[in-house]
């Protein structure tokens, strides 16, 4: 987590601002707010924390919703995509100084466990 860490604070970025750009650039419309919430397991004013600083350098937009002016949908500016993309490629970078020992098919394997571990969290079973 700290060299990943040190790649997005390179870019200017935490790394649950560069998670909130990664979902909002893998969506082909803007997203409610509540929604992107959700999306990231946090609540709405935790939330804003991250958005308020993206949206003054320009790296998303919130706009209201015409029919419920309570609602504001998120999104990707151009400006934001360049960014996340410059830290993309230093989480990779990172990624692969950290797995250096490792071949392409045990990273591969690595990547799908952890991201099943990462699922299971989601689903509440006693111990």
């Amino acid at each position: 987590m700290n060299r990943l860490r040190e790649a997005h604070t390179a870019q200017r970025l935490t790394p649950r601002q560069f998670q909130l750009m990664v979902l909002l650039k893998n969506q082909a419309n803007a997203i409610p707010q509540s929604e992107l919430a959700t999306s990231m397991n946090v609540a709405a004013s935790v939330l804003v924390t991250h958005l308020n600083p993206l949206e003054g350098d320009g790296l998303i937009v919130r706009t209201r919703d015409p029919q419920d002016r309570r609602r504001h949908f998120v999104t990707l500016t151009e400006l934001g995509g360049v960014r996340l993309a410059a830290a993309e490629r230093a989480q990779c970078e990172a990624e692969d100084r950290l797995f250096i020992t490792l071949e392409s098919g045990e990273r591969e394997q690595l990547r799908a466990l952890l991201s099943r571990v990462y699922t299971s969290m989601d689903i509440t079973a006693a111990c």
